[in-house]
């Protein structure tokens, strides 16, 4: 990992979170005030605090500086918090994801983390990604992006336990004109390396370490499958090794937790998810990784302190 900010390591460090890092780039929690924006760092922590408001921890806010003030008129104020979940909110509800696509390609990602993730690739410069959950292949032809200027001999793993297809079958018309990615010609270029199986299988952990792991400098690794607890944790326990000193597992849909706690929402037989994955595994492996907070300097993110940095 070549870039500056990455290399700081451990900058931005916050004392109301001690095991987390990267409170920069406009993440700083310190007073501000613009003629119809306000922050107060002491305003935080009724979102943080443990049961906050009656809450249960993962219905509390992930959103960094989440009590930061807007005024929208002489009588509304709202907080960064209400902006940012009630979009997330929102976004799942009407399944606004079966809109987006990348280069005509199935893409499920929010376009604000679409654009964080690319600051990490391009400051990380991975030159193998290791995707856990492919779905239409969609996240692997948007990493190859980046990945084909600043590396063209790089290498992106794809796993997932169905062949590449549409999850929503039934939303796919959503997306007029897409394909899957096994449709773009990047798919059979050699960059693209599709498995089929879980990363938890010791016959495919002993592939990917042998054919593309030895021999890659700087992995970064994706953790993007079920969202569900406690197949996440097992999936970053299976792939954590491969990650490299000052590349990231960056661990998607975190959000999960807060739509089940606080809302009540149904998704099968979910409890916990992401979130409660992260917090196990930092637990566990505080003196490898550390939650890393400069990417979610757009305030709304999908993934709140689902970036993982190897120390």
């Amino acid at each position: 990992a070549g870039d500056d900010l990455i290399q700081a390591g451990g900058k931005g460090a916050d004392a109301e979170h001690p095991d987390e890092e990267g409170w920069v780039f406009g993440l700083e929690r310190v007073s501000s005030r613009t003629p119809k924006t306000f922050y107060d760092p002491k305003n935080d922590a009724a979102l943080v605090i443990p049961n906050a408001q009656g809450l249960k921890k993962y219905a509390q806010s992930p959103v960094p500086k989440g009590s930061w003030q807007v005024q929208l008129g002489p009588n509304k104020v709202i907080t960064m918090d209400d902006i940012a979940f009630g979009y997330d909110v929102w976004y799942d509800q009407n399944q606004i994801f079966q809109y987006t696509s990348w280069m005509g390609v199935f893409c499920q990602q929010d376009p604000s983390d679409a654009f964080a993730i690319q600051d990490m690739l391009w400051r990380v410069k991975p030159d193998l990604i290791i995707e856990i959950g492919s779905n239409t292949g969609g996240g692997a032809i948007f990493y190859a992006t980046f990945m084909k200027v600043y590396n063209p001999n790089g290498k992106i793993v794809t796993l997932d336990v169905k062949e590449i297809s549409n999850w929503n079958v039934r939303n796919s018309e959503r997306c007029v004109g897409c394909v899957l990615a096994t449709e773009h010609p990047w798919w059979g270029d050699g960059m693209i390396h599709f498995i089929k199986g879980r990363v938890t299988d010791k016959a495919i952990q002993d592939r990917i370490e042998k054919e593309f792991a030895s021999k890659a400098k700087t992995v970064l690794v994706i953790e993007d499958a079920s969202h569900r607890y406690p197949d996440t944790l097992e999936n970053m326990e299976a792939s954590c090794r491969w990650v490299t000193k000052g590349s990231y597992l960056l661990v998607q849909d975190t959000k999960m937790d807060r739509f089940v706690q606080q809302l009540g929402m149904k998704y099968g037989k979910l409890k916990f998810g992401p979130m409660r994955s992260v917090d196990e595994f930092i637990a566990k492996h505080s003196e490898q990784f550390v939650i890393d907070r400069r990417f979610e300097y757009l305030l709304y993110s999908q993934h709140h302190r689902g970036w993982l940095r190897r120390k």
